[in-house]
């Protein structure tokens, strides 16, 4: 599955967008711009689409709490493959 998800991290920085590769209930992967480290904490939302029968779009957003797992550089692009365990998650 591929959902959208917002990568905020702890320094107060911007948020980091990216779209999931993998994703299981318990953990995700995704490729980013920003290099993390692996045993950081950070916050994140995954924008889960839903099913209108009236043709809207529409998505939940599920609030996690992740720990970075492993970071591998994807090649010259400057990006990072980033996995990611989920340790707790709330709807928001």
């Amino acid at each position: 599955m591929h959902w959208s998800v917002l990568l905020f991290p702890n320094q107060g920085a911007d948020a980091v967008e990216s779209l999931t590769r993998e994703l299981s209930s318990s953990g995700f992967s995704c490729v980013t711009e920003v290099s993390f480290t692996p045993g950081e904490r950070l916050l994140c939302t995954l924008k889960i689409p839903t099913h209108d029968p009236n043709g809207k779009h529409l998505e939940q957003r599920l609030e996690c709490k992740v720990l970075v797992m492993r970071v591998e550089p994807q090649g010259a692009d400057g990006t990072f493959g980033l996995a990611c365990q989920i340790e707790d998650y709330h709807f928001n």
